[in-house]
């Protein structure tokens, strides 16, 4: 694409996208859905009777494979739940569980792949590790993953003596338990665990949206294009808001008798954050800084931002103490906070002209801002050298 018309066309044929209207599971809220560990721990809490206060989901698990493997229900009256546990050659099992007849370890992958025969190897080292006390302990290893995962049709297909169970299985048996005696607040916990399976790891609960994908296989070249173009714009922007900060601090911070630089410029450009800051170097102590950001203060990726923040950041509690005592200090602000907007830009990327002049405005707005506020820095803060 060569031209903004030819990118337009390509824009209007994007395809809608199409919100559903359904709860949250707490995965979900707190971004963890593919997070091992923390489904590791949250797998932990409703295995541990001693900690669920309740056997149901232990039993519902244990009934999935036990028959299977001719073993007797367990006694679940005395069960030690461990997370990480740690074999003879360092190596770690995500979830072992032990009762007084069987030695249980769970290796959890959800998008990893197991590696280095790590069933086998686990079964291995733990008979080497219990043998000697626990001659009567069965052992088992067992590897929990999703049904569509390789690594269960593979396991499956070549060694029948690792046992296998899916996800779906598992949130399948949960459903199954009846609430009962179980607190009501260890019980939501759990129904949240399958929504959990349900809606993010069950085969179909990820599904692309057909016209979607049609739209992104056709079209794989020109997002490509997009995307890149869109990140050598945003370093260009990048660099000119750095650009406008050392500008301004030269104006503000730098000493015309010694010619020595009494500031410096910090910048956080990631796929999450989008600032950059602004310190006189006797400022930090007090952790005070000037700072322009995206409208929200996140990044979007390669997206550039419309609006930028310029800003006064205190965010040290003592000195936004110390200032609030005195209502007076910058007339603009009744009350200072952590961010105190100065002013708003709406960026103007229509020319280079306009795009020059919008930094030009934020260049003046900060000196003009820091020459009317010093003395009030000054008055609140003595030892500050402005």
């Amino acid at each position: 694409m060569n031209s903004i018309e030819e990118y337009f066309d390509f824009l209007s044929n994007v395809p809608d996208i199409k919100k559903e209207d359904i709860s949250e599971s707490i995965a979900k809220i707190f971004d963890v859905e593919s997070k091992e560990n923390t489904i590791s721990n949250w797998l932990s809490f409703l295995l541990d009777s001693n900690r669920y206060k309740d056997d149901g989901p232990l039993k519902a698990l244990l009934g999935l494979f036990l028959e299977a493997n001719q073993f007797e229900e367990t006694d679940t009256d005395t069960v030690i739940v461990s997370r990480e546990y740690t074999l003879l050659n360092r190596r770690r099992v995500d979830l072992l569980i032990e009762t007084d007849d069987l030695i249980i370890g769970i290796e959890n992958k959800i998008f990893s792949s197991i590696h280095n025969d790590q069933l086998n190897d686990y079964y291995d080292k733990l008979r080497i590790q219990h043998e000697k006390n626990d001659r009567d302990r069965k052992i088992m290893t067992v590897l929990l993953a999703p049904s569509w995962s390789e690594d269960v049709i593979q396991t499956r297909m070549k060694d029948v003596k690792q046992i296998v169970v899916t996800y779906e299985e598992l949130a399948n048996a949960f459903a199954e338990i009846p609430q009962k005696n179980i607190e009501y607040r260890n019980y939501f916990i759990l129904n949240e665990f399958v929504k959990y399976v349900n809606d993010y790891i069950r085969e179909g609960a990820m599904e692309l949206n057909n016209e979607w994908a049609v739209f992104n296989s056709k079209h794989s070249a020109e997002l490509t294009e997009i995307v890149k173009n869109g990140e050598q714009q945003l370093e260009i922007l990048s660099n000119k808001i750095e650009k406008t900060l050392n500008d301004v601090g030269n104006k503000i911070f730098t000493s015309s008798e010694q010619q020595m630089d009494n500031f410096h410029v910090y910048k956080k450009v990631t796929s999450k954050a989008f600032y950059f800051q602004l310190f006189h170097t006797t400022w930090e102590k007090y952790k005070i800084h000037y700072e322009i950001g995206a409208g929200d203060y996140e990044s979007r990726g390669f997206i550039l931002p419309a609006i930028l923040h310029l800003l006064i950041d205190v965010e040290d509690k003592e000195t936004r103490t110390m200032m609030n005592s005195n209502p007076d200090v910058f007339t603009d602000f009744k009350h200072i906070q952590i961010h105190n907007r100065i002013k708003e830009f709406i960026i103007d990327y229509s020319s280079q002209e306009a795009f020059n002049a919008t930094f030009q405005n934020i260049e003046n707005e900060l000196y003009n801002w820091h020459k009317s506020n010093k003395d009030a820095l000054l008055n609140v803060i003595p030892s500050i050298k402005v």
